[in-house]
């Protein structure tokens, strides 16, 4: 049977050393998940609370990974929990950490769309269409895609299209305006902008 060695507290952090048959074994846990277990140092641990320690712990390092990767630059949900399956995490654990994330005040889906839309505009100069595009092919729902490309101005936009158009030396047929529809733009502007 396993038995609470040593339970250390540092701020949100509970280090815990188990003792069993073999060499003593170390685990983190958060501190509010380490007082939900209701354990303490001394205790000798059934299977099933060793095996809740064990989950806080590995919910715990999830959460501590996903930290880490968004604060590296903006995700989408979807693309962080596929990033911590990626890395080794349970899917069930990387979307608690997330959902956590979320109710913390640590994850704004909307604001990171906002984010990535500046980012690839500000890069690319593409236009809404693509911008849209390029949001749901990075994990962002419909709805915060399309309100983060609406978040760049027209004028914005329309700077752009000039931008390709004279950069490309185009002029008013048929190719010109099939490549930048293929950068996002719609055709009435494409025609608008290259009269």
């Amino acid at each position: 049977m396993t038995s609470l060695k040593k339970v250390k507290r540092d701020g949100r952090r509970v280090t815990v050393t188990l003792a069993g048959e073999g060499p003593d074994e170390t685990l983190r846990v958060g501190a509010s998940l380490w007082d939900s277990l209701g354990i303490a140092e001394g205790d000798l641990l059934s299977d099933e609370n060793e095996e809740k320690l064990r989950r806080a712990s590995a919910l715990s390092e999830t959460v501590t990974d996903a930290m880490r990767i968004a604060a590296d630059s903006p995700h989408s949900v979807s693309a962080l929990v596929m990033k911590l399956t990626r890395r080794g995490h349970g899917k069930e654990d990387a979307a608690r950490a997330v959902r956590a994330m979320i109710s913390g005040g640590l994850l704004d889906e909307a604001e990171n769309a906002r984010h990535t839309a500046r980012s690839i505009f500000n890069r690319t100069k593409r236009g809404p269409e693509r911008i849209r595009a390029d949001l749901l092919a990075k994990g962002y729902p419909a709805a915060a895609a399309k309100e983060a490309a609406d978040g760049i101005t027209d004028e914005e936009y329309e700077e752009a299209l000039r931008y390709h158009a004279a950069r490309r030396d185009f002029a008013s047929d048929p190719k010109t305006v099939a490549a930048l529809c293929r950068l996002g733009f719609s055709i009435p502007k494409i025609k608008e902008i290259l009269k």
